[in-house]
């Protein structure tokens, strides 16, 4: 997956920022780790989707929400950006908020 050239549609935009922000709560509460807790899971359980097994409609929010966040990261693949060496729980927990804020925005 690689970032967007253009925002989602406005409705999975407003629910892929509030997915965002309930990422960030979850990652607030928990220990973030790259590997073992990463931001994807973070958003996916935000939107209570299970790879796999959940609906069409929930993986296009979180694919939506995935997305908003590399724009706000200006990266291609938010994978990468979360696994920098020295990438701390504080940097993770704020792209999501800025994420979300940055979409609520727009």
């Amino acid at each position: 997956m690689t970032a967007l050239k253009a925002r989602p549609r406005a409705a999975d935009a407003t629910r892929a920022a509030t997915a965002l922000a309930v990422a960030a709560d979850i990652l607030s509460r928990e220990k973030w780790h790259p590997l073992r807790n990463p931001l994807m899971g973070a958003i996916d359980r935000a939107v209570g989707y299970t790879p796999g097994k959940g609906g069409v409609k929930a993986e296009a929010v979180t694919l939506a929400a995935w997305d908003l966040l590399c724009l706000h990261l200006e990266c291609e693949w938010a994978g990468d950006w979360e696994r920098k060496v020295g990438r701390t729980q504080a940097e993770v927990v704020d792209a999501l908020h800025g994420a979300a804020a940055k979409a609520a925005a727009s």
